[in-house]
């Protein structure tokens, strides 16, 4: 009987075969108007693609998918948003940005000082390895340095998970 049962433990051991689609999220989001889009995740190449085909690296922690978009500096303003969705509520929020020149070189100065502090130096006493460790590490901090802009708009939204959708 202890033979038995050790058999059947081995087995479920080496038999544990991974699914790729236990990597890929697939979020239907609504917004307050009504509008919905959809992001599909990879957890594993920390890519994700928007509804319109579009490629996006992002970053995720435990608790939330951190997303960014920006568009170039048309008269001197960028727009910048960041999303920010709850991965066990689905409870998500962009902030709206608009970003003087002077203000995205500030933006990226804070970035790259953040990122030098907390993820190059190791045993420093501002290092974090866990988000030293994590893939795209870069996107969370491009992400945490819009903190010292104000935000000129905040639009919440609540999204779920779906099996499938064509993109």
């Amino acid at each position: 009987m202890k033979k038995l049962l050790g058999i059947v433990v081995l087995g479920l051991l080496f038999c544990n075969i991974g699914n790729a689609k236990d990597n890929i999220f697939i979020l239907e989001c609504t917004y307050q108007d009504g509008e919905k889009t959809f992001y599909k995740f990879d957890m594993e190449t920390s890519f994700m693609i928007f509804q319109n085909g579009t490629e996006e690296q992002f970053y995720y922690d435990d608790n939330d998918f951190y997303i960014l978009g920006s568009t170039d500096s048309i008269d001197g303003i960028s727009k910048v948003n960041r999303r920010l969705i709850n991965r066990y509520t689905g409870e998500g929020i962009m902030d709206h940005y608009r970003l003087n020149d002077q203000e995205d070189g500030m933006w990226h100065e804070k970035m790259s000082e953040t990122m030098i502090k907390e993820t190059l130096i190791s045993g420093s006493e501002n290092y974090n390895e866990e988000v030293a460790n994590r893939k795209n590490h870069m996107w969370y901090y491009w992400y945490k340095s819009l903190d010292q802009f104000e935000i000129v708009k905040s639009v919440k939204f609540n999204c779920n998970k779906i099996k499938e959708k064509k993109f």
